[in-house]
């Protein structure tokens, strides 16, 4: 295979007061042969990669030339003019990082490159990196000057009317008029009345120094339209009638709407405190201070407290932070209730009340009565504990369930079937937990989801949305164990992951006296690919491992490396495998188990490498790992040996010691047939 020798010749894109900025850098290479003879006039394939941070970095920019050499064998392009492949040239970030450009061709003028090196760009080129910059920003400029007042707003509303003046002084009493002229005549002890404008005569009402008598109707007419009785005991009396129909009293002097009156009041002093008739809708209200606080409403029968307007037979409406209704009882057999009975079709007794001693339901608990059956339905005890089905509640909600009934159905207007229930089987003890809608069911703590249950049996434990009959789901992205099991004769045991360590499923076992304590058992039967245990790891920023064991570990099977040409390129011999054994320093050794004890290191002595040493040599062969650490403790970081990579470094440096045996044989061979025919020769 013919090489390309190239030599680098950058001439940085220029910027002129009138044009943009070149997107492309010139590049320039000689091509030779492996004997250093020029390819000229010969077409050649050039492949250029713009390579970001290390030379093994992401690409950013690709692009593919066809390019023919002059006599000299030399060839020009400008990188940015070319075939684009990946990326686009303008989009290269020139401002941040190291770039590298990667140099690949195919001498034969097609698409065969090969790999002629990588080599990081000493110097950005300025204009690119000036296109892609912005200066600092310059200082604020002085502020304007201030602008025109603005105009007059509007003249605001006119304030309040003033208080009224005081009234002026009263006017002086005027003359008595003359006597008038008339005649009196009338009968002893009778009240007189004026019978026409000069002649007075005998009224209705008689008087005899004890006894005052009215022979007629009582019609007080005057504003204010009372009666005072000055002595303690006045009172009135009405005789026996015949018509029970007929009023004692009258309020009104016709049947017109007449205003709100007041039909007792409590003294000239307090006239809003009392009885008061309303007109307009034939109801009763006692009245304080003026406010109606009871009303009765008898064409309905209701009776309205707190309210004008009752709306049930007690209606009782409230303001103040107190007690509505207060039944109070001194007896100590049956306590204070309330009853509530229906005579209609399927009527029910119902009483609610607080037990004393002969109630069913125990001393001093509220208790929900059903009297048409004889049955306390719910007890609440002096400690708020609930019962249902007992009136001896031990929990803050007891439900006791007769034979042949279930327990709790919640369901919602939108439920389909019958919601959700909640059933003990008294007859088999069993209970039950049960859905009958097509729904999940979530199981949340800390007002946080934690299991749900779809209408399918996917149980998803830190997922809303199961995909698989377990479906388990860790939010942490630092410490987390996913799922443990562990066996310790009465105890479960496992080993805690350490620190900042996420464990899918963490299992232990450590029964005392056991033959085997097996943490895991993972078995895989029938199929065309039977995998008892199937574990992969990758996106690791430090180490990627499938199966990480803590401890020895051992197979009855075979363990191999998928070895496979489909998935290998870039081939190369081994050089010198010999020259690198014999730097190699075996050595035996014993582990700290000490001082590592979660590494659990066996206890005899070894034969290995030390990965420092080794790597010195054949770095390939050391890898970095991480132990996540146990009960607390950190993640532990250390070098590794890739044993089973050494294998062919080995199988080659046993070849090349074959290849030196064979030629000394060979020589040796040589020299018996120099040596016999030395001998052979006369002297």
């Amino acid at each position: 295979m013919r090489k390309l020798f190239t030599l680098f010749v950058f001439a940085l894109a220029y910027l002129t007061s009138s044009a943009q900025v070149p997107q492309g850098i010139n590049y320039q290479a000689v091509a030779r042969n492996t004997s250093g003879s020029v390819l000229a006039t010969q077409a050649v394939g050039v492949r250029i990669s713009v390579i970001d941070g290390t030379p093994t970095g992401t690409v950013q920019y690709s692009e593919t030339h066809s390019v023919t050499t002059n006599q000299f064998g030399l060839f020009n392009i400008v990188i940015g003019n070319g075939v684009a492949g990946t990326g686009t040239f303008g989009a290269i970030t020139w401002t941040t990082g190291n770039k590298f450009i990667k140099v690949e061709v195919d001498p034969a003028g097609g698409t065969a490159y090969v790999d002629m090196g990588t080599s990081k760009l000493q110097s950005v080129p300025f204009a690119l990196f000036a296109q892609g910059s912005t200066g600092p920003q310059g200082p604020a400029g002085p502020a304007g000057p201030q602008g025109p007042a603005g105009a007059t707003g509007a003249q605001g509303p006119a304030g309040a009317t003033g208080a009224q003046g005081p009234a002026g002084p009263q006017g002086a009493t005027g003359p008595q008029g003359p006597a008038g002229s008339g005649t009196v005549s009338g009968t002893t002890n009778t009240v007189g009345k004026f019978t026409s404008a000069t002649v007075m005569g005998n009224s209705a009402i008689t008087e005899n120094g004890t006894t005052t008598s009215i022979n007629a109707k009582l019609d007080i007419t005057n504003a204010n339209g009372s009666m005072k009785f000055n002595d303690a005991a006045g009172s009135i009396t009405f005789p026996a009638v015949t018509t029970a129909a007929s009023p004692m009293l009258y309020m009104f002097a016709s049947g017109a709407s007449n205003t709100d009156r007041m039909v007792l009041g409590h003294s000239p002093a307090f006239p809003t405190y009392g009885l008061m008739y309303a007109d307009a809708n034939d109801f009763w209200h006692f009245v304080s201070n003026g406010t109606k606080s009871i009303t009765i409403n008898p064409n309905q029968g209701y009776i309205g407290i707190g309210t004008t307007a009752p709306a049930s037979a007690i209606d009782i409406v409230s303001t103040v932070a107190q007690a509505n209704v207060s039944v109070t009882t001194n007896a100590t057999t049956f306590g204070p209730e309330y009853r509530l009975k229906s005579t209609g079709t399927s009527g029910r007794e119902w009483r609610i009340g607080t037990g004393q001693a002969s109630n069913s339901a125990g001393v001093g608990k509220l208790y929900f009565y059903d009297g048409t059956a004889s049955a306390d339905r719910l007890v609440i005890d002096a400690n708020g504990n609930v019962g249902i089905g007992t009136t001896t509640p031990a929990r803050k909600l007891q439900i006791d369930i007769p034979s042949g009934q279930n327990g709790i159905r919640i369901k919602s207007p939108g439920n389909t079937n019958n919601g959700y229930e909640l059933i003990a089987d008294a007859s088999t003890n069993e209970a039950y937990v049960w859905n009958w809608e097509s729904a999940k069911m979530y199981f949340g703590t800390a007002n946080t989801f934690r299991m749900t249950i779809d209408a399918s049996g996917n149980v998803g434990i830190g997922s809303v949305s199961p995909a698989q009959k377990l479906d388990i789901t860790s939010a942490s992205t630092t410490t987390s164990t996913m799922l443990s099991f562990g066996s310790n004769n009465t105890a479960n045991f496992f080993k805690s992951a350490g620190s900042g360590t996420s464990c899918a499923i963490m299992t232990g076992a450590n029964a005392t006296g056991a033959t085997y304590n097996i943490g895991v058992t993972a078995v895989a039967v029938g199929g065309t690919n039977a995998y008892g245990f199937y574990g992969t790891a990758n996106s690791g920023t430090s180490s990627n491992y499938g199966v990480y064991c803590s401890g020895s570990g051992g197979y009855t099977g075979t363990w191999s490396n998928v070895s496979d040409q489909k998935f290998k390129k870039n081939f190369e011999p081994i050089q010198s495998a010999l020259g690198l054994i014999n730097q190699l320093n075996p050595t035996s050794y014993e582990f700290k188990t000490d001082e590592f004890k979660c590494m659990d290191f066996p206890t005899f002595r070894q034969y290995g490498f030390v990965a420092q040493e080794l790597e010195k040599v054949i770095p390939l062969l050391v890898e970095k790992g991480s132990h996540p650490g146990e009960n607390g403790e950190g993640s532990i970081d250390y070098k590794g040996v890739n044993y089973i990579g050494m294998i062919p470094i080995l199988t080659k440096a046993i070849q090349e010691q074959q290849a030196q045996i064979s030629a000394q044989q060979l020589q040796i061979e040589a020299l018996k047939v120099m040596i016999q025919t030395l001998a052979t020769q006369p002297k």
